[in-house]
C-alpha cells in the first residue's frame, strides 16, 4: 500500500509530461502534512494541547515516516504548523525520496529534459497508472457516489483540497458537487480532529510563506 505522501504526489504530477500540476511550495507543505497525517492514522502521533506529541514510538516500517517520528520525539513540543514549516525546509529531499520509491516500484519513470538546451530538468511520467487510479477511484466514490470514506481516504481528500488539486481529480462539470461534498466529508470527521488540524495548517503555512516572500520584495 502506498503512503499518503506517495498517493498525493502521484495525483500532483501530470501523467504524461511528468511535471507538477500545482504550486511547488503548496505541494511541499502538502507532502509534509501527508507524512504527519499518516503517523497520526497509524497511531504514532496525537495532538495534545495544540502540540504534536509522540503517542507510540514503535517503527512503522517506512523509513520516511520513521525519520520524521524520531525528529518529533527528540525535539521540544511544537504545534503542527511549526512542524510543517520546519520539515518543509527539507522538502526537496522528501520529494526526491518519494519519487525514487515510486520509480523503484515501477509506477513512475525518470526522463531527463533540457531547459534552454543546457540545464537538465528531470520529468517523471507515469509508467503504471493502477496505483493512482485506485487513489482517484476512492476519492471519486466518496465525493460523487456518497460512499462513506475510511479515515485514510478522508485524509487524502483533505490533502488534495489543501494542495489545490481538486480540479485534477474531477471534471469541470463535477466541481459544483465537489464544492458541497468535500467540506461535508472533511467536517464529518472520519479522519479525526488531529488529521484535520494538521491539514488545515497547510493553508496557514502557505499563507505565511507567501506573506514572508512579499515582505522581502
Amino acid at each position: 500500500m502506498l503512503s499518503l505522501a506517495e498517493e498525493l504526489l502521484l495525483i500532483a504530477f501530470d501523467d504524461d509530461r511528468g511535471v507538477v500540476l500545482t504550486c511547488d511550495a503548496i505541494l511541499d507543505y502538502g507532502l509534509v502534512g501527508a507524512v504527519l497525517s499518516d503517523l497520526i492514522l497509524q497511531d504514532r502521533l496525537k495532538l495534545e494541547l495544540g502540540n504534536l506529541v509522540v503517542k507510540k514510538n514503535a517503527a512503522t516500517g517506512d523509513d520516511i515516516l520513521d525519520s520524521v517520528l524520531t525528529q518529533i520525539a527528540e525535539a521540544p513540543l511544537q504545534a503542527p504548523s511549526k512542524w510543517i514549516a520546519s520539515l518543509s525546509a527539507a522538502s526537496e529531499q522528501l520529494r526526491d525520496r518519494l519519487l525514487e520509491r515510486l520509480i523503484e516500484q515501477g509506477i513512475l519513470r525518470r526522463e531527463e529534459h533540457k531547459v534552454l538546451w543546457v540545464i537538465s530538468s528531470p520529468h517523471y511520467p507515469m509508467q503504471d497508472s493502477s496505483s493512482e487510479s485506485e487513489s482517484r477511484d476512492r476519492i471519486r466514490a466518496a465525493v460523487l457516489e456518497g460512499k462513506q470514506p475510511d479515515p485514510r481516504t478522508t485524509a487524502l481528500i483533505s490533502l488534495v483540497k489543501a494542495c489545490k488539486l481538486v480540479g485534477e481529480v474531477f471534471s469541470e462539470t463535477e466541481l459544483p458537487l465537489c464544492d458541497r461534498r468535500i467540506p461535508e466529508i472533511i467536517n464529518a470527521g472520519f479522519a479525526g480532529k488531529s488529521v484535520t488540524d494538521v491539514v488545515n495548517c497547510i493553508d496557514e503555512s502557505t499563507l505565511a510563506a507567501i506573506t514572508a516572500a512579499a515582505s522581502v520584495q
